[in-house]
């Protein structure tokens, strides 16, 4: 099982103290999961960089300095209350083995909720962190936005597309909030768990992820995609709805044409009915999907589905 560790503090007052703390915590875990509040993605100081830039200067920083894969996710609470906030995080988040905050939080409540170890980061102290400049001009950079309930080959073939075509990928997974559902099978967390080896595999360096409740197609979205993640030029997609949203946003469309005759409700129609369906997802997928029993999980909840 990995072992993951989820950091979570004012990622814009980070000390060079606090980064070599989060380098030797590196050699006890597989993956790092760092999460952007408000505070790093809407500075009060309006003379801050946006929040978008700063994720751009954050996994710059991170790759100069950390050695395992790392999920970069702005998770904005949008005035929930803390409670809410990390209960939030155990659906969003891939699952995570500790926590470690800013030493001011509520780490006992916070335990309770997470209900995994969780610690106080050292005090600020030491240099102040040199933060890369944003690049001049932007890479071009393309956005997925998709379910992956659960990611298929389809998936993969789409996102090897837009490599040919763009400098850097940013995916969404969108209705991150619905799970154990006849469509929606996985968390939020546990399809970024599929996306991230994929990722690290065809563009290591060279995406962003975000795991985001988007259960409707409004424009607010839309816009709060522009300030939550590095600047994006074109939208892919096959969806009607966001084709629209995308015209009125100013955004080129591209569609993919991969041709691939594999779907999310192949794969589930397959675990459903107990057939083989290996051929249609990458290995590492397919790994998690055993491992987590979501063929079980599906199949209890389809037959909760028939009850009603």
């Amino acid at each position: 099982m990995c072992k993951r560790t989820l950091l979570a503090t004012d990622w814009r007052a980070l000390t060079g103290t606090q980064l070599s703390f989060i380098q030797q915590l590196t050699s006890s875990c597989d993956e790092l999961i760092i999460l952007l509040q408000e505070d790093d993605l809407y500075p009060a100081n309006t003379a801050a960089v946006t929040g978008g830039d700063f994720v751009v200067q954050l996994r710059q920083l991170l790759q100069a300095h950390i050695c395992i894969p790392v999920y970069l996710l702005p998770v904005p609470s949008r005035g929930a209350t803390p409670l809410y906030t990390w209960l939030k995080w155990r659906v969003v988040c891939p699952a995570f083995n500790q926590v470690y905050t800013s030493p001011g939080n509520n780490i006992p409540a916070m335990q309770a909720s997470l209900r995994v170890p969780v610690h106080p980061l050292p005090q600020p102290s030491g240099a102040a962190i040199q933060w890369p400049a944003v690049p001049l001009p932007t890479p071009a950079r393309g956005l997925f936005v998709t379910r992956t309930q659960p990611l298929h080959n389809g998936h993969v073939a789409c996102l090897t597309q837009m490599l040919q075509e763009v400098e850097e990928i940013v995916v969404v997974i969108a209705m991150a909030e619905r799970s154990h559902q006849p469509t929606n099978i996985a968390t939020g967390g546990e399809r970024l768990a599929m996306l991230l080896p994929v990722l690290e595999e065809l563009a290591p360096g060279k995406y962003y992820l975000a795991a985001l409740p988007y259960s409707d197609y409004y424009m607010e979205n839309l816009y709060e995609l522009e300030s939550l993640l590095p600047a994006f030029q074109y939208i892919y997609t096959t969806n009607p709805g966001t084709m629209a949203m995308a015209a009125t946003g100013g955004y080129p469309v591209k569609t993919f044409n991969t041709g691939l005759p594999v779907s999310s409700t192949l794969v589930r129609d397959c675990m459903l009915q107990g057939l083989p369906y290996q051929q249609y997802v990458p290995p590492t997928v397919y790994k998690q999907l055993q491992q987590t029993g979501m063929a079980t999980r599906l199949q209890q909840i389809m037959a909760k589905e028939q009850e009603r």
